[in-house]
């Protein structure tokens, strides 16, 4: 599990625009419990900008409860619980007026099991980028290359890119879906 917080001053939280620079991550005495069972307690840490941090630990210690925290995942997990503060730019992430939509945009995730979308490779990174406003084809197109381009893939899948994104073989799953992540262009990337 990791998390990369791309290095730029903080943005302001309320910006919408379509590239987020970077932003640090400060926690503070987080819990996340679901129904009676805590899978944390008390964590505290910052995450500068520019910083790539690894959490090592064995199977149910709370490494995936802390990642779905930092962009409320928990949110839709009935009988969680979180408490204590996260903060995102010097924002928090609970704050009223919290658009969740813009966060998760802002704080990417890639699951431990890659799930591509059952579309082709191309429509599994223009989705994103539609759901989000991207509304020229161009754009979307050019997005989509670049994040191909940045997790190694784009030489493999340039001249395939209708190709249904299930059937790429179990290798370039997981940078498939590192690139439909990485096409909103988040300031932070959770990696579970």
């Amino acid at each position: 599990m990791m998390a990369a917080v791309r290095p730029t001053p903080p943005p302001d939280p309320r910006d919408t625009s379509s590239r987020d620079t970077g932003a640090g991550i400060t926690i503070e005495d987080l819990g996340v419990s679901y129904g009676a069972h805590h899978a944390l307690r008390g964590v505290t840490m910052d995450v500068a900008p520019g910083t790539i941090m690894a959490l090592i630990g064995p199977s149910g210690c709370g490494k995936t409860s802390l990642l779905n925290a930092l962009n409320r995942l928990t949110d839709l997990i009935p009988g969680c619980r979180v408490q204590g503060r996260v903060r995102l730019a010097g924002v928090s992430i609970h704050a009223p007026g919290t658009e969740v939509r813009q966060l998760r945009r802002r704080v990417g995730m890639v699951f431990q099991r890659p799930n591509p979308f059952p579309f082709s490779i191309l429509h599994n990174l223009d989705l994103p980028l539609r759901e989000h406003g991207v509304r020229t084809a161009s754009e979307r197109r050019d997005r989509a290359e670049q994040a191909l381009r940045e997790v190694g893939l784009w030489p493999e899948v340039c001249d395939r890119l209708q190709t249904p994104a299930l059937a790429l073989s179990g290798g370039p799953r997981p940078r498939r879906c590192s690139a439909r992540a990485l096409v909103l262009q988040p300031g932070v990337l959770l990696l579970d």
